[in-house]
C-alpha cells in the first residue's frame, strides 16, 4: 500500500508543478482519473491498513444507536444484494471523492494542486479511514459556493447530507453568517486575533466550555478534563511543529489575500474558516477527541486554500514547488509521524 500512495504522490506532484502546460480537456481526464484510481485505492484497500476497518465491519454486521442512517441504508442494501462488506467501503470511496472532485472544480481552478493537497493528508485521514467524515467533508466543500453566494437555504440543505453521513456533522451549521467579505478594517483586526486569543487561554488554562452555566455540559466537560489529567486520554498538543506550520500559513495567506483574490473570490471565506479549524483545537483541547475531530473537518479547506500560495510569489515556478513541497511535508508527516496508516 506505501509503495501505491508514493507512485500517486509523485504523479501528482508532477502533473500538478506542470499544471500551467497542460490543456484544459486534457488536464480535466487527469483529474477525473486521478480521482478515480484514488476512489479505488481507498475502496478496495487490504484490510489491515487502517485503525477503522474492523470497525466498520462489525458495524456492517450489527448497528448501534449512534450509526447514521445512511450508513445503515448501504450496508443493508449491500447485504441484500452482493453480501460483501469491501463494497460499503467501495461506496463510500466513490461518494467521497466524487463530492471533493466536484468541489474543487467549483472552488479552484488548481484542480490538480487540490487533489495533491488532499492526498498528502485528508485522502489518508479520511477517505482511508474515517469513511463516514469523509463524505460529510465532502458535502461541507460543495456548500460553500452557497455560503459565498448567500443562498442560505441550499447551504443548510447540503449540509443537512453531511450530517447524514455524519453527526458531528452538525457543526458546519454555525458558520451560516460568514461571507466572503475582504478582511479589512476591524474585521481584519479581529480576525488576526482570533488564534493568539484562543492560545492564551490554552496556555493559561482557562477553558471557556467549562465555564459555560448549564449543569450538564459543565458536568461533562470537567470529567473529560478530569480523564485528560489522569492520562487516561492524550493530551491535545496545539503547538506541534504541524499546528504552528498551519498558523504561520494563514497569516502569510492573510498577508496575500489581495493577490488571491485577484484569482480566486473565495480566498476570504476560506481564510476564515481555516482560522476557526485552528482555533477549535485550542478551545476543544479539554475534549481531546472532539478537538481533532471539529479542526479536521473544518480545515479540510486547506485542499483549496494551500496551492493558492502559486499566485503569491513570482516567479510561478517557486509557487509550485511551494505546494508540491507542503504536499510532501503532510504526506511525510501523516504516514511516518502520525502514523495514520500501518504500514
Amino acid at each position: 500500500m506505501l509503495n501505491i500512495l508514493l507512485i500517486l504522490l509523485v504523479l501528482l506532484m508532477f502533473m500538478a508543478f506542470f499544471e500551467d502546460y497542460i490543456s484544459e480537456r486534457d488536464r480535466l481526464w487527469l483529474f477525473i482519473g486521478a480521482a478515480a484510481v484514488m476512489a479505488l485505492v481507498a475502496g478496495f484497500r487490504p484490510d489491515d491498513v487502517d485503525k477503522d476497518y474492523d470497525n466498520y465491519i462489525r458495524y456492517y454486521y450489527s448497528f448501534d444507536i449512534t450509526t447514521e442512517y445512511t450508513f445503515i441504508l448501504i450496508a443493508n442494501l449491500i447485504r441484500f444484494t452482493i453480501d460483501n462488506y469491501i463494497y460499503v467501503f467501495a461506496i463510500y470511496a466513490a461518494l467521497c471523492m466524487a463530492l471533493i472532485a466536484y468541489s474543487i472544480k467549483n472552488l479552484s481552478d488548481l484542480w490538480l494542486s487540490s487533489l495533491l493537497i488532499y492526498l498528502s493528508q485528508y485522502f489518508i485521514l479520511h477517505c482511508m479511514t474515517q469513511i463516514r467524515v469523509s463524505v460529510a467533508a465532502g458535502f461541507f466543500l460543495l456548500s460553500l459556493p452557497f455560503l459565498f453566494q448567500r443562498k442560505i437555504g441550499k447551504f443548510l440543505l447540503t449540509l443537512l447530507g453531511a450530517v447524514s453521513f455524519h453527526y458531528s456533522s452538525i457543526v458546519y451549521f454555525l458558520f451560516f453568517a460568514l461571507t466572503g467579505k475582504e478582511l479589512k478594517g476591524k474585521w481584519l483586526i479581529f480576525w488576526c486575533s482570533l488564534i493568539p486569543i484562543c492560545a492564551v487561554l490554552f496556555v493559561m488554562k482557562i477553558n471557556l466550555l467549562v465555564a459555560i452555566p448549564i449543569p450538564y455540559i459543565e458536568e461533562k466537560m470537567q470529567l473529560y478534563e478530569t480523564v485528560v489529567t489522569k492520562g487516561q486520554v492524550s493530551e491535545v498538543t496545539p503547538f506541534d511543529k504541524l499546528q504552528l506550520a498551519r498558523i504561520a500559513l494563514i497569516y502569510f495567506f492573510i498577508w496575500k489575500s489581495k493577490v488571491i483574490a485577484e484569482h480566486n473570490k473565495y480566498i476570504y471565506l476560506l481564510i476564515k474558516l481555516e482560522i476557526i479549524g485552528l482555533c477549535s483545537m485550542f478551545l476543544l483541547s479539554a475534549i481531546p477527541v472532539m478537538a481533532f475531530r471539529v479542526s479536521e473537518m473544518i480545515c479540510i479547506v486547506e485542499i483549496i486554500l494551500y496551492p493558492l500560495m502559486v499566485y503569491t510569489v513570482r516567479p510561478a515556478w517557486l509557487g509550485k514547488a511551494g505546494v508540491t513541497a507542503t504536499a510532501f511535508l503532510f504526506f511525510v508527516i501523516s504516514l511516518f509521524f502520525n502514523k495514520i496508516l500501518y504500514l
